[in-house]
């Protein structure tokens, strides 16, 4: 099955507006193995900033299908905004 059939479901919801944290997530490290990087963390960025729940958001740096990204300087700084938002989030609590 190409990559891209198994994207468009997750990428046309976030293009018509219904976002949920979950469904981008699920994307986001599809498109980082199918060498897509600024499609997953656009997809991963998303998922943050909908609501990712916490102990998901603290493993973003450690999950083994986010290998590719981890050398970008740019998932350096997504690494530290998921950070910031799960401790926002246990604030909340």
């Amino acid at each position: 099955m190409r990559i891209a059939a198994v994207l468009l479901p997750y990428v046309l919801l976030v293009e018509v507006g219904s976002v949920h944290a979950q469904p981008c997530w699920s994307a986001g490290p599809v498109a980082a193995l199918s060498d897509q990087p600024e499609k997953a963390m656009a997809l991963i960025r998303e998922a943050l900033d909908h609501g990712l729940d916490e102990p998901t958001a603290l493993g973003i740096e450690q999950d083994s299908d986010l290998k590719s990204l981890r050398g970008d300087s740019r998932f350096a700084v997504l690494s530290a905004y998921a950070r910031q938002r799960a401790a926002t989030a246990a604030k909340a609590k």
